[in-house]
Parts: C-alpha cells; structure tokens; sequence
C-alpha cells in the first residue's frame, strides 16, 4: 500500500505540477482502486484498474478497459461539464485516470435515500436531469468500443435479464435489441449520484456508458429508488412516481408501459438474487427469497400497476 501511495503522488504531482498533501483509499467501489487526494490545488481523485476487481479479487478483468471510461468521461464532460468529472490526465500504461471533484459537497444519492432524506421534489428533479443528459446524448454518434458497443450491450442484457431464464425477460431483451438506441450511461447506482442541497445532481463511475436504451438506465435508477427504500412502500411509491414524472416531463417515455416496469422488477431481482456480485440490502435473508418468488411469479401479469408493482417488491404493503 505504501509503494502504490507514494507511486500515486509522484505521478499527481510530475504530472499535475501540484503539491500533494494527503492521499486516503475510497471504499465502495466494485471494481477500481478509488483514492482521493488532497493538493494545493483542491481536490482530485485518482482510479486505477488492475487485473482483478478491488473489492472481489477473485473476479479477473481486464485493466485495460480503463480507456472506455476515459472516452466516456471526455464525451460527457464536454456535454454537461457541471454535472460529470473532467479528466485531468489519463497514463495509459498504469491504467490510472485523474479526475476533477464532482461532489465536493460529499453527500450522494445513496446516504440520502438510506436516511430517509429523499422527497418527492428531489426525485422529480433527478427524473428532469436523467431526461435531460439522454435527450442531449441522443445528438452524440460516437461509439466508445471498437465492436460499436454490441459485444457489452448483450452481456449486459444477459447479465441483468438474461440469465433468469425466464420468458417475461425473454421478452424484454427482444424488445430492446429491436428499439431505438443511443449513449446510455449505463449504471445508475445512487452510490455515483451526488446530491447537493440545490437539488442538482452530479454522476460518476462511467465505465458502463454505452449504446443502448434509455429505458434501461431509467428502469435501473427506479429500481435503484426501491432498493434503497425497500421497508417504506408508502415512500417507495411516492419516489418511485415522481422519478418517473420528472423524467417524462422532458422526454416522450410511456411511464405505464410494460417493457419498463419489468426492468424495474429485473433490476431489484438483480439486486436480490445476484450470487455473483451480493448487493446490501436492509432486509432478511428469509424476506429477500421471498420477494425473489414474487417478483418471478409478478413477471408473467401482462399488465402490472405500480401499486401491484411497490406492494410485491416492498416489504410492507400501501
């Protein structure tokens, strides 16, 4: 660990002509090595991918893959520069990129929705921003992979759809690869959303940005809402409906459609029951089988309202 700091301080300050004063580890993420640094210059972060991810490293990858989120990073700072980090350096042979702080408030959309801090207002505003970026994505033809995302995009459906084998996500998948498609930003985990008091929002973590759906990144972030809320249907259902509100105020999505409820019954089914990558959730193991059974069962209704939907997943009914 010494090496890898004092490694990471002279490349900040060779590259960055900054005097580094501390540097200290970022827990949470997933797959990266996250560290925030403090300079005469303000604060910055460094994130470093190696060949096996940070917090499961009996998970191979590729370190390599740090380039597409360096390619994200640059479309999107350059689209909305006050709510995405710029890229301040990027060394390819460490696989190592150097961020700007886009939450210097240090509050995200998790720590808010886990205090029960959220309401209705903050959802409705998050759904207008989410509506916002994809609406000016949509004028964004680049394409960050060499295979124009398609090898990603399908294990992504399979890996969050795909492999329940059930046929209501048989469904689902045909129906996204037939629609319409454009840069997505791909994981929407309130973990990457910072809240400030303004009700602005700020995103990062961006290495699943790809071409794909809107509805997936919409459906991913109302699941996300229900996860973090899950002992509260009353509060779920509020949120859930504002979020979806917000973002079709600004957008021309169908928030009753069905495609999208049963990614939002996917997305909490892969949070339940990811043996892979377990996910914490503030409910029993017993609850949790439970809710799995239910959202399987819920999955073959070809109509599904969001009340039926919040009183299936929550563990408390309306």
């Amino acid at each position: 660990m010494k090496n890898r700091i004092q490694d990471l301080k002279d490349v900040v300050e060779s590259n960055l002509n900054v005097d580094v004063h501390s540097i200290t580890k970022v827990d949470g993420g997933l797959v990266h090595y996250v560290y925030r640094i403090k300079t005469d210059q303000g604060i910055i972060f460094a994130k470093i991918r190696e060949s096996h991810y940070s917090a499961l490293p009996n998970i191979t990858t590729n370190p390599e893959l740090i380039l597409y989120e360096k390619k994200a990073i640059e479309i999107l700072s350059k689209l909305e520069p006050q709510k995405f980090p710029q890229l301040l350096f990027y060394i390819s042979h460490k696989n190592l990129l150097l961020l700007s702080d886009i939450m210097p408030e240090r509050t995200t959309f998790e720590m808010k929705l886990n205090r029960y801090e959220i309401r209705e207002k903050d959802c409705y505003f998050l759904g207008k921003n989410l509506a916002d970026i994809h609406k000016k994505l949509s004028f964004v033809d680049v394409l960050i992979r060499e295979d124009g995302d398609v090898e990603f995009y399908n294990q992504i459906l399979f890996y969050r759809f795909g492999y329940h084998k059930h046929p209501a996500f048989d469904e689902v998948i045909d129906q996204l690869k037939k629609g319409q498609k454009q840069p997505i930003l791909g994981d929407l985990s309130p973990k990457n959303i910072g809240f400030s008091t303004k009700r602005t929002y700020t995103f990062c973590d961006l290495e699943n940005f790809h071409y794909g759906n809107t509805v997936c990144d919409t459906g991913f972030l109302g699941a996300s809402i229900i996860i973090h809320t899950i002992n509260n249907s009353t509060l779920v259902y509020k949120l859930l409906l504002s979020f979806l509100r917000g973002y079709s105020s600004i957008s021309k999505l169908n928030i009753n459609n069905l495609t999208l409820k049963r990614i939002v019954l996917g997305i909490v089914l892969y949070r339940l029951d990811n043996l892979v990558i377990p996910y914490k959730i503030s409910i029993t193991n017993k609850a949790r089988k439970e809710k799995v059974k239910a959202i399987k069962k819920l999955l073959y209704k070809k109509k599904i309202s969001w009340k039926k939907l919040v009183e299936t997943v929550t563990i408390n009914k309306l």
